[in-house]
């Protein structure tokens, strides 16, 4: 890298300008690229940008702390939870429980415990 062409910004971090005049930080990048926004869309709950791509420049073969790394290697994901939960063989009623009382009458269809399939799923937490 061309120490020439950096300058120092403000809190001490080195920049650089791209060909396009966009300033990027090219130290613990990546990537970047940027784009002349064609049209802009309303989707309703968010606003979609389309753009042609004027610049673009990886600068790291070091893979990126994307979502998948940081699953990984920072905050592991939550592990799942075994839920038990019982199931009317009659009505389709779910009660939610580790056990389910011998004296349970289901209260859509009023019949007996013995009407009920155990069923286990995980669940992420």
């Amino acid at each position: 890298m061309d120490k020439a062409a950096m300058y120092k910004l403000t809190y001490g971090l080195f920049v650089l300008t791209a060909k396009d005049g966009i300033v990027y930080i090219p130290e613990m990048t990546s990537a970047y690229i940027s784009g002349k926004v064609i049209p802009e869309m309303d989707m309703g709950t968010h606003t979609m940008f389309l753009a042609d791509v004027t610049d673009a420049r990886i600068l790291s073969e070091q893979e990126p702390v994307s979502y998948s790394y940081y699953q990984k290697h920072v905050k592991p994901a939550p592990k799942p939870v075994k839920k038990t939960s019982w199931v009317c063989k009659i009505c389709g009623y779910v009660y939610e429980g580790e056990e389910l009382p011998e004296d349970f009458i289901c209260p859509i269809c009023k019949h007996p415990a013995s009407d009920f399939e155990k069923k286990e799923e995980e669940k992420k937490q």
